[in-house]
């Protein structure tokens, strides 16, 4: 063991001090610097300035109802129907329908004939339909309820016309001749009006209040169907409501023109047929492509006059 340990040293303190790696001994793994560079992505859109104008135009629509919106609810609402019945139905216009009665039938005698007591009969039953029938109104809106208006309407066309001068009114017009044929029109027409002139001031205040609710209901009409989505039954009812109205505000202003009789009969004849006319119009499909037609042919034209 002596032995080994001395020969050991001699040969460390004859060797060479640095010893180096024979070639093949230690394998050292190769690395290569020129590996794949990624590809280079798209650039960043540049910055673009806001334009406050397009901000604001982009902004979603308010969900609070417009003005024209509003008044196009305004016929339909509860409240409406409620004070049409109570101011219209109960109050002014109907007291004057039976001030009428008793100083143009009781007082005249009318009552005594035929014709007369058809005529109060018809009026008394315009009294109570009208009540009941927008007593109703106020929750129901169908087409049983148009047809029912109807009724009263055609009663009311009737209340225009002296159905007993009939006869007299043909001999006046066949007895002209060609040549005074547009004359005696004027005159066989005179003879068969039965629209009268209202006689009292509540008379004219009920005229007015006919006229006034007509007005405002053809207005809110109008003003659904150009708010409504276009082609929509809301749309069908709105433009043939606002027709409707017109017929009935002719119907109302009636006996404002009583001074010239051809004249008034047509609005009270003519404003019911109107008003019969749009509400058939209103319960079908051809009805509902007309409105569309012409709600877009007004914006059509609008939008040409007033680009803005």
């Amino acid at each position: 063991m002596a032995f080994l340990i001395a020969v050991v040293g001699v040969g460390i303190s004859f060797g060479q001090g640095i010893v180096y790696a024979e070639a093949g001994g230690i394998s050292v793994p190769h690395v290569s610097d020129h590996f794949d560079k990624p590809k280079e992505g798209p650039k960043p859109a540049p910055q673009q300035s806001i334009n406050k104008s397009e901000v604001k135009a982009q902004k979603p629509p308010s969900s609070k109802p417009g003005v024209w919106e509003l008044y196009g609810k305004t016929a339909d609402s509860d409240t409406y129907k409620t004070t049409k019945l109570i101011l219209n139905d109960i109050m002014v216009s109907k007291y004057a329908t039976i001030e009428d009665i008793i100083e143009n039938d009781f007082r005249d005698g009318n009552v005594l004939t035929l014709g007369g007591k058809v005529s109060v009969s018809s009026k008394f039953y315009l009294i109570g339909s009208a009540i009941v029938r927008d007593s109703l109104g106020i929750r129901l809106d169908n087409g049983w309820m148009d047809a029912w208006d109807g009724l009263d309407h055609l009663v009311q066309m009737g209340q225009a016309i002296k159905w007993s001068n009939l006869g007299h009114a043909a001999r006046t017009l066949t007895n002209a001749g060609i040549g005074g044929y547009g004359g005696n029109l004027k005159n066989a027409i005179g003879v068969v009006s039965n629209v009268s002139w209202p006689s009292s001031a509540l008379a004219k205040v009920g005229g007015v209040i006919g006229i006034g609710f007509s007005a405002i209901e053809s207005g809110s009409g109008f003003a659904k169907a150009f708010t409504a989505q276009a082609g929509s039954q809301d749309q069908s009812d709105g433009f043939w409501n606002g027709i409707g109205g017109l017929g009935n505000m002719a119907m109302a202003a009636a006996p404002f023109a009583a001074a010239c009789p051809p004249l008034a009969v047509g609005m009270a004849v003519g404003g019911g047929i109107v008003w019969a006319g749009a509400t058939i119009f209103k319960h079908t499909d051809v009805g509902k492509k007309i409105a569309k037609s012409a709600v877009g042919a007004v914006k059509s034209v609008a939008k040409k006059l007033w680009p803005f």
